[in-house]
């Protein structure tokens, strides 16, 4: 059985990285038989916008007529983009009949944040954020408040945000969390202020060291001259 993700759905989440409005779903000229995305295109789905899609999968009724050869030249252009406002319609239509009620309080918990209910700093500081982060944020709060320590919680949404990091939590001071993030410290720097606001007990310091990791002796990648940071 092929995965969730082969549906019209999946690039509507706020998982997929390229915003909504700035996807195209055009009808496949290689069309698979079961699948509603082909496999071939979806191997590139994070790498472009045009998403090739099997129109006959869900909705032949409604579309064999309108996609036969004689509908196409003049006519195609405005085809071409019925057929892409069709399927974000049929897209959204999927997630609202789909969701469950952890996407509800997800949902809920970050409209909460964008509307200022923890206040005017993470307010404008959520903004920073893109839409499918913003929804990894609200997921983790969401598990945080369920089952997840609050540390736990921190280490669970830098790992999703960023995942070429490192977190050292195992220190002689509990009250100190060291991270290293191979990440630009302009581009980053307030988006973590962000996260520790949201997820970190006050009393808790964090080092961070942006790009160059600490010397590590007898761990040779971290001992490169010119790229070591001091600790």
């Amino acid at each position: 059985m092929k995965k969730a993700y082969s549906f019209i759905w999946y690039p509507l989440t706020s998982y997929y990285e390229i915003e909504n409005d700035e996807i195209e779903f055009k009808i496949s000229k290689n069309i698979s038989p079961y699948l509603e995305l082909n496999d071939e295109n979806f191997n590139d789905l994070l790498k472009k916008n045009i998403i090739e899609i099997n129109p006959y999968y869900r909705f032949n009724e409604e579309f064999f007529k309108l996609t036969n050869e004689e509908m196409y030249g003049e006519k195609g252009k405005i085809l071409d983009l019925f057929y892409d406002i069709s399927f974000h319609v049929f897209g959204e239509i999927d997630l609202y009949i789909g969701q469950n009620k952890k996407d509800i309080c997800v949902k809920e918990i970050i409209k909460g944040i964008e509307k200022g209910d923890l206040g005017e700093c993470l307010k404008n500081g959520i903004s920073l954020f893109k839409p499918y982060e913003r929804h990894m944020i609200g997921a983790t709060i969401y598990e945080m408040y369920r089952s997840l320590d609050v540390i736990e919680a921190f280490k669970e949404v830098i790992k999703l945000l960023y995942s070429d990091s490192i977190i050292y939590d195992k220190t002689s001071s509990r009250q100190n969390i060291i991270l290293y993030l191979n990440y630009s410290k302009e581009k980053n720097k307030e988006k973590i202020e962000v996260l520790k606001k949201l997820f970190l007990p006050l009393g808790l310091e964090v080092d961070i060291f942006w790009e160059k990791h600490f010397g590590v002796v007898e761990v040779p990648i971290t001992m490169k001259i010119g790229e070591i940071a001091i600790y």
